[in-house]
This record gives C-alpha cells, sequence and structure tokens, in this order.
C-alpha cells in the first residue's frame, strides 16, 4: 500500500487469522510456528523479525509471549532495546513484565510505555500457560458442555476472546446459551469476560436465540457496567456487550453516564468519547445543547457538530481556511481522512493539496511536511521525479 491511515489495526481483518480456517491443520502450524520462532529469536529486531512478531501475535498470543521473552539480550543493542521494550510492554503477561524488570535492572531504561506493566503486582497481569501445554490444533466445534470444555479453557486463557470464539461459535447449543447466561450472572471474572465475548458475537451474527435471554443479559451487564464507571471514569467491557445487544439502551446508558450529578470532567469526557461514536437523534440533540452551555466540552461539542454529515465543497473550503490560519489538528486529520486520502491517487498532481493546505511547513527536494501547532500531527507526502505524488502519509506522534 502506498498510503495508510493511523487509524487503521493492522489485525482488523479475519483473512489475516491462519486459526480461523480449518485447512489450517496442527501440522502445517507447526512447521510455520518453527519457522516464526528461528526468524523472531536469531533475527530481532530485524524487519522480517518483526513482521513474524505480527503474525504470531494473529496466529496464537501463547506463542509470542514464549518466542519473544527468549530472545538473547545480547542480541539487542541499545540503539534497538526500545523494539523489544515496546513489544514487551504490549504483550501484558507475568512473563513479559519478568523480562522487563530482568532488562531494567541490567541497566535498560524503562520508559512511561512501561510504568504500569512493570509496576503491576505480580499475579495481576495475565498468567500465560507455557505454550508446550496448549493445543494449537483449530477447534471448529465445541467438545461437551462448553462450560467444561478444552475450547473453553483455551478461550479462558486466550488475549484475543473475541476472535477465538469465532472458531465453534456456529456450533454452539442451545443448552450452552443457558449456561453461558448464568454465568455472566455470576462473579467469576474469566467466565463473565468470556461470556461477554460470546454474547458479543451472537449479537453480531443476530443469532434469534438471543432474545430469549437479552433482558437478563443487559439487566446484569447494566448494574456491573455502571459500578465500574463509576470507579474508573472508563467504559468497561460489559458496557459494548449492552451496545451489541440493543442500541437503545446503550444510549440510555450512556447519557445517564455523563448527565449523572456525581461524574467528573473524566467520566463526561469518557461518555461523550463514546456519544459522539454513538450518533443518532438523541446524542446529537444532547450534544448540540452541550455546545450551546458553557462548560468543558463545549468546544468538544461545537467541533463534532462542525465536522459531522457529508464532506460537502463548502465544508471543504472553510477548514481549508481555518486550516491555513490556524495550523490546528483536528482540521488537517478532517482534511486528510475526509477528502484528499479518498480524493487523490497515486501519481496524481499535488497542486489540489497545495492549495488545500498551503505552503508547507518544511520543503525538500521531493518532500513536503505541514505540520500541525501544538501536536505530533502532520502529514507528509514525496513526489517522483516528474513532481507527480509517489507516496503520503498523515502521522501522529
Amino acid at each position: 500500500m502506498w498510503k495508510t491511515s493511523t487509524s487503521r489495526s493492522p489485525f482488523s481483518s479475519t483473512s489475516d487469522l491462519p486459526k480461523l480456517d480449518s485447512r489450517w491443520n496442527l501440522a502445517r502450524r507447526d512447521r510455520v510456528v518453527h519457522a516464526l520462532r528461528r526468524l523472531v529469536v536469531e533475527k530481532y529486531p530485524d524487519d522480517l523479525a518483526r513482521h513474524s512478531v505480527s503474525v504470531l501475535r494473529s496466529m496464537d498470543f501463547a506463542w509470542l509471549d514464549e518466542f519473544l521473552t527468549s530472545i538473547p539480550l545480547d542480541r539487542v543493542s541499545e540503539e534497538e532495546q526500545s523494539k523489544l521494550v515496546y513489544d514487551l510492554s504490549n504483550l501484558l503477561t507475568e512473563r513479559s513484565r519478568a523480562r522487563l524488570l530482568l532488562m531494567i535492572e541490567a541497566g535498560w531504561e524503562g520508559t512511561e510505555r512501561v510504568k504500569w506493566p512493570v509496576n503491576a503486582a505480580p499475579g495481576s497481569l495475565v498468567l500465560q500457560a507455557p505454550a508446550d501445554d496448549w493445543d494449537y490444533a483449530p477447534h471448529t466445534h465445541i467438545t461437551g458442555p462448553l462450560l467444561r470444555s478444552p475450547e473453553w479453557k483455551h478461550l479462558l486463557n486466550s488475549q484475543n476472546p473475541l476472535q477465538e470464539i469465532l472458531l465453534w461459535l456456529d456450533s454452539l447449543a442451545e443448552g450452552d446459551l443457558s449456561d453461558l447466561v448464568q454465568a455472566w450472572e455470576h462473579d467469576d471474572s474469566g467466565d463473565h469476560r468470556c461470556a461477554g465475548g460470546v454474547f458479543r458475537q451472537l449479537a453480531l451474527k443476530k443469532d434469534t436465540r438471543l432474545a430469549d435471554y437479552r433482558d437478563r443479559i443487559c439487566r446484569r451487564a447494566q448494574s456491573h457496567a455502571a459500578k465500574l464507571f463509576r470507579a474508573t471514569g472508563i467504559l468497561p467491557s460489559e458496557y459494548y456487550v449492552i451496545r451489541d445487544l440493543d442500541i437503545e439502551q446503550a444510549i440510555d446508558f450512556v447519557l445517564t453516564c455523563f448527565d449523572s450529578e456525581k461524574a467528573s470532567l473524566r467520566h463526561m469526557q469518557s461518555a461523550f468519547d463514546e456519544m459522539k461514536r454513538l450518533g443518532g437523534p438523541r446524542i446529537v440533540a444532547r450534544i448540540e445543547a452541550l455546545a450551546a452551555e458553557p462548560g468543558p466540552l463545549a468546544e468538544d461539542a461545537a467541533i463534532f457538530l462542525d465536522e459531522r454529515g457529508p464532506v460537502t465543497t463548502e465544508k471543504i473550503a472553510a477548514k481549508s481556511a481555518r486550516w491555513k490560519t490556524s495550523q490546528n489538528a483536528r482540521d488537517l486529520k478532517w482534511l486528510f481522512f475526509g477528502h484528499i486520502e479518498p480524493e487523490t491517487r497515486q501519481g496524481a498532481s499535488i497542486d489540489p493539496i497545495l492549495d488545500l493546505l498551503g505552503e508547507p511547513t518544511k520543503l525538500g527536494e521531493r518532500a513536503y511536511d505541514w505540520k500541525s501547532r501544538g501536536s505530533g500531527v502532520h502529514l507528509y507526502l514525496e513526489t517522483d521525479k516528474s513532481g507527480k505524488l509517489a507516496w503520503m502519509r498523515l502521522y501522529e506522534d
């Protein structure tokens, strides 16, 4: 790809997940994993090795945990250690935490990114089972009652339960659904988390069997989510179960959270960010009222109202004029994602971009860079020898 968006996940497509393909048998899986292990452990942190890390992340988290923590530290220079710190801190397992502590004790510097996993209490992160104890054959059907099956045991250890569930979701029986609802209503955190993942996937598939249990699931989710939101100011996973099962109940929940008398600015900001994602007449009416009132979120509300709706010629012109005056990061992102990226192809003239954004902040022989004020957002592009667009990307540092 010659251009990318910063908001897209490299693991967003199920086509990237070989474990979900029934043809991906154990023998093929072992051959690939052995090849990837050699690349990760012996070649790290070369680009090919770090790409292998990405493949392992989508295949199975336990392999990645085992291989990254077995990389000899003397093979990673001081200049390259930040890459290993970054990859280990993404794991958030007890094994990766121990490795980070070992690196710091050896004199390697920790960063802001690793403070949380490093300072976490022992036992608070994921206790990943040894990779050799796992069954890596893709299970596409549930073996026996769900909550006592090997598939459920595997799911409890998974870092990506929503992806694991897709393996056997179609074989879920009516009795399994009843057991799931009971597990959802109990206090075991592992069963509760995984049951919520199953409900979300069933809702996304519009499975009609959920209808008989919808009220019980949402009632428990609302009770649990309200307590967690009050304690943390962050919408918990239980809220997303509500959202996938019943969008109107999700809107009710978020508006109640936002308008609560006990809501702090942190709580309001979290609820407001979700309101923008939900949309709909009731949400927009509340945001319009918010924009008209004095308050800490009035400006954000006005910006949302300004940016919503279709991309029109008038809106592009207004954003362009404001960008040239203020170099605001929001305007640059809106112009890029709303107009420049979808409308500009490789090999096209860059004159429309120059007209839209004005003089670049930095200009090289064949490079242009527009930087926003007070943030790390900037648009960088390069041209070919004829002055046509060769490559561009929006960066958010």
